[in-house]
């Protein structure tokens, strides 16, 4: 199994994660947008995973490869009906991708918060088996 994961910027890698999806047997290959890196075609990905930055998605001046990144995550997502994981920036680029709304919130928020999984989501053949509630 094969995830593609988008880093914004360097400093903003999968942590942990990393190791977790090595021990799961699950390769990681990485966009590097900070190092120029393009987009790959999908084909074989089993997962995509968009991380943080300090960008916002409106942001298509200064990082003009916004523009493609959200056309990647709406083709993931939408036409390949890739599972998707997007953390901080990542989950706003989904929302956005998909004609959500993002705004800007009173005070910032740093850090995973708590989920719930909707009866939909415990069912997905990813998560059977998984601790979750």
């Amino acid at each position: 199994m094969k995830f593609l994961v988008v880093k914004h910027v360097i400093v903003e890698g999968l942590g942990i994660l990393e190791q977790f999806c090595h021990q799961a047997g699950v390769t990681v290959d990485t966009v590097e947008l900070e190092k120029g890196d393009k987009f790959p075609n999908l084909e074989g990905y089993a997962a995509l995973w968009v991380m943080g930055g300090p960008m916002n998605v409106g942001d298509i001046e200064a990082y003009p490869w916004l523009v493609e990144e959200k056309a990647l995550i709406r083709h993931a997502v939408s036409d390949r009906n890739l599972p998707y994981m997007g953390v901080c920036l990542g989950a706003q680029l989904l929302a956005d991708a998909l004609d959500g709304a993002v705004g800007f919130m009173p005070a910032p928020e740093v850090g995973v918060l708590p989920i719930t999984l909707t009866q939909a989501g415990c069912n997905h053949p990813l998560m059977l088996g998984l601790p979750h509630t």
